[in-house]
């Protein structure tokens, strides 16, 4: 007894077989138009981390890259684009998701609230109570984790600040549009409860830096829990062995974490680990938190540094406050 054909091989102008038919033109034209890249340096990597970042958007993001590749005939254009990339969505979303919330907003006191009732006064991921007595890790105070990083819905006075954000909004919106399109998002979502989740100290931190992420399977409300290297072994521990959830609403009239929202999420998690640049931007994060712009030798490149130090600033919510204790790996 044969088989019953895929939809899309019936049905040639079906929407999935349009999706498919434009992601083979997208990659092929992108494959073209890198084949030809003359790096700029030994260290240029600009190929590599532009097919990365193309395998893990959206389609509707891949021929956005697609017409902003097909736009630089030359090589160092191409270079300035995939810097452009990094310096203005990656870098922002690792460092501004390390920021700590005002536990003194009344606003974040009401998404608690409303996020706690939703799932049930539970961890998410490990199904730790909330305030049960007791010191261990698995009995501690649940927290509240943004997907999109909290900074982001923060209003801004000053214009270099300003800039900065419209220019990683515009980065957001070009490479996932249907955060815009079909979501409506914007920096007032940010804070309410399609963009909070219920979560385990433990994993408040690796979440919001991206290196610990919920992948959509098949099944509706359904994750696979990904880690990456910089996760703690012990935390990795207390997560389900078979690492798959489904998003429990214990409240029906508070909407659960946004499925759009946490596909983007897993996307710039990919990305930030496959491309290396979660390891770049630790290090320029270690240095700039420090205050070592400039290493004895005189070899650091200042003009890298700075605009780090000023996400650091911009995350703890102005540029008149200390920089915030971003939640990297092993307290550094």
């Amino acid at each position: 007894m044969s088989l019953p054909l895929p939809e899309f091989l019936l049905n040639p102008v079906s929407p999935r077989s349009l999706r498919f038919t434009a992601y083979v033109e997208a990659k092929a034209s992108l494959d073209s138009r890198l084949d030809s890249y003359q790096p700029l340096s030994p260290e240029d990597d600009t190929t590599s981390f532009l097919r990365t970042f193309f395998k893990y958007l959206p389609l509707e993001g891949q021929i956005h890259l697609v017409e902003d590749v097909s736009q630089c005939s030359h090589s160092d254009q191409l270079a300035e684009l995939a810097t452009g990339i990094d310096v203005e969505l990656l870098r922002p979303l690792l460092i501004m998701g390390g920021a700590q919330e005002d536990p003194e907003s009344t606003m974040e006191h009401r998404i608690a609230q409303s996020c706690l009732r939703r799932d049930g006064r539970l961890c998410i991921l490990t199904k730790t109570p909330a305030r049960r007595p007791g010191i261990s890790l698995r009995s501690a105070n649940l927290q509240f984790a943004y997907i999109i990083p909290r900074p982001m819905g923060v209003s801004r006075d000053d214009d270099g600040d300003k800039r900065i954000m419209s220019a990683l909004w515009f980065r957001l919106f070009r490479y996932f549009p249907a955060l815009h399109v079909d979501l409506g998002m914007s920096p007032e979502l940010v804070n309410q409860e399609i963009n909070v989740m219920v979560l385990n100290p433990a994993f408040k931190g690796p979440f919001e830096t991206f290196c610990l992420t919920l992948e959509a399977t098949s099944v509706p409300d359904q994750y696979h829990i990904k880690t990456f290297p910089r996760t703690t072994a012990l935390y990795d521990a207390l997560l389900p062995q078979n690492r798959f959830l489904t998003l429990a609403q214990h409240d029906e009239r508070v909407p659960l974490p946004c499925a759009a929202l946490l596909s983007f999420h897993a996307a710039i998690a990919n990305i930030l680990h496959e491309s290396g640049r979660d390891v770049r931007t630790i290090e320029l994060l270690r240095a700039a938190r420090k205050f070592r712009i400039m290493a004895e030798d005189g070899s650091s490149n200042i003009g890298e540094m700075l605009p780090v130090y000023i996400l650091l600033l911009m995350a703890s919510g102005g540029r008149n406050k200390r920089p915030p204790n971003i939640l990297l790996e092993d307290g550094d």
